[in-house]
């Protein structure tokens, strides 16, 4: 019945594709929360348009290998501290970014009739958790590329997307899909707190930075109901999926915030120490006291057409 259903959906969208499609390959952007359809509905969108003429990269090729994640996310969790940067800390956007920027500068040739893709170091989640999967694409410009999964959104993905689509479920739907799916290798406690921790907070936060990079907003908490909606239920999302309170803390020291910080992985490969740290600090707030103080101009004084 879900994939009927969001077969419906996608119809629709590829019906839009169609409408829109030019002499160059079309880049079209899914993204969402955990567990929002956004697989099953690049699959659909695919089938509709037929495999031969379309791509599908999944973002989760970008993804660190699974044992550097879980031993990062270990620390939040034993810490029962809310993991914020999954874009930043576990994926490496750059892969697909530079695949897409290839792409358009092939849609601006006159002269290639095809475009080989190749894709290295992948995430392989089906077969070894780790980063040894090679894929090589042959495209033309009668293709279309999804780009399927966290976090199409991002400004190094979106700014290559021809369009782009947000899907959102409430917060006990995504949950129960999320159990649901991870049933056979992860027990139900130890999901809810990932879930809590992890998923919840890294896209909350992700979407909260970066919402307004959308074309298209997708309410799909009842995959047999599909609703397009408003921008501003980006908005009323967050606000209903959690207490926005639990992500700003105000009047931090130097040290509370390098404790805050100290178990993200920037901080850990850099090996940047307590001292190091505050000193960093130390110089931007100097440096921000300093230009605020020396470098005020009244627009009064000014005298040349801006």
């Amino acid at each position: 019945i879900t994939k009927i259903k969001m077969s419906k959906l996608a119809n629709q969208i590829s019906k839009k594709i169609i409408k829109n499609k030019k002499k160059k390959i079309l880049i079209i952007g899914i993204d969402g929360p955990t567990a929002s359809g956004k697989t099953i509905l690049a699959n659909n969108i695919q089938k509709k348009l037929g495999s031969s003429k379309t791509f599908i990269i999944r973002m989760d090729w970008t993804l660190k290998s699974r044992h550097i994640r879980e031993k990062s996310l270990k620390k939040y969790t034993e810490n029962n501290k809310k993991f914020l940067f999954e874009a930043e800390e576990h994926m490496k956007l750059k892969i697909v970014s530079e695949a897409l920027k290839k792409i358009r500068e092939f849609n601006n040739s006159k002269q290639n009739k095809e475009l080989q893709i190749n894709l290295k170091n992948l995430y392989n989640r089906e077969v070894t958790a780790k980063n040894d999967l090679n894929i090589r694409k042959r495209l033309t410009k009668n293709f279309v590329v999804i780009v399927e999964g966290h976090y199409t959104g991002h400004p190094s993905i979106n700014k290559f997307l021809d369009f782009n689509i947000l899907l959102l479920s409430n917060k006990k739907e995504l949950l129960r899909r999320k159990i649901e799916r991870v049933k056979n290798y992860r027990s139900e406690k130890i999901t809810r707190k990932y879930f809590e921790l992890i998923d919840v907070p890294s896209f909350l936060n992700f979407i909260s930075r970066f919402g307004n990079n959308y074309s298209m907003i997708v309410e799909n908490s009842n995959y047999l109901k599909p609703k397009i909606e408003s921008f501003n239920k980006i908005k009323t999302w967050v606000e209903k999926i959690d207490n926005l309170n639990n992500y700003s803390a105000h009047n931090l020291t130097f040290n509370q915030v390098y404790e805050s910080l100290k178990i993200t992985d920037h901080i850990i490969d850099k090996g940047l120490n307590k001292k190091n740290f505050n000193c960093i600090l130390s110089f931007i707030n100097k440096l921000d006291r300093f230009t605020a103080k020396n470098f005020r101009l009244a627009v009064k004084d000014i005298d040349v057409d801006i």
